[in-house]
């Protein structure tokens, strides 16, 4: 994290915190892989991971129930 520039303000529920751009060269979740992800790291504010629409948007289909996710590439 040394090199990242953290130079896009991000808000967050918690408030507003600063990210750094990056590429992510894959991304697997379950038997879905998806290439050439564009992420952003954030200094501080979260402490979990979470999908967003640039891994989502690659999809065929993305389905949400109550106990599952289902994604279809």
């Amino acid at each position: 994290m040394r090199d990242l520039i953290f130079d896009r303000p991000v808000d967050t529920a918690n408030g507003r915190t600063m990210g750094a751009s990056v590429m992510l060269r894959d991304v697997s979740l379950g038997g879905v892989r998806v290439t050439n992800v564009e992420a952003i790291v954030l200094r501080e504010g979260l402490t979990i991971s979470l999908l967003g629409m640039t891994f989502l948007g690659q999809l065929q289909k993305v389905e949400v129930m109550p106990n599952q996710m289902v994604l279809r590439r």
